[in-house]
């Protein structure tokens, strides 16, 4: 199976696997979802699904969990300088999104 089709393959099954996956904080993914750590559940993971949802797609486009780490935290032109994480942590996941997307689609 290649890299892309095990991450395809293994979604995170909980808040905290996720966290370890992308190398990000709970205040991260609290950020980028709007809520607190109080409020963030595993036995309720539609607040944390479309993050997880990003992540699969990142790691899918860069061939990896390792490439897509590299990716949420390099400066990108595209971003006025900023890192994706930046966006993450302002609650902006979208931004990040929107950057996968259009480098998804720049693609042959």
């Amino acid at each position: 199976m290649s890299a892309v089709s095990q991450v395809l393959a293994s979604e995170p099954v909980s808040a905290q696997e996720l966290v370890t996956r992308m190398g990000v904080s709970f205040a991260t993914l609290c950020s980028a979802i709007h809520t607190d750590v109080a409020h963030l559940s595993d036995s309720d993971p539609s607040s944390w699904r479309p993050i997880a949802n990003l992540w699969r797609e990142t790691s899918a486009l860069f061939g990896g969990e390792d490439n897509a780490r590299t990716f949420l935290n390099q400066p990108r032109p595209e971003l006025g300088g900023e890192t994706p994480l930046h966006f993450l942590n302002t609650g902006e996941p979208g931004v990040v999104h929107n950057l996968v997307i259009a480098i998804r689609e720049m693609l042959p």
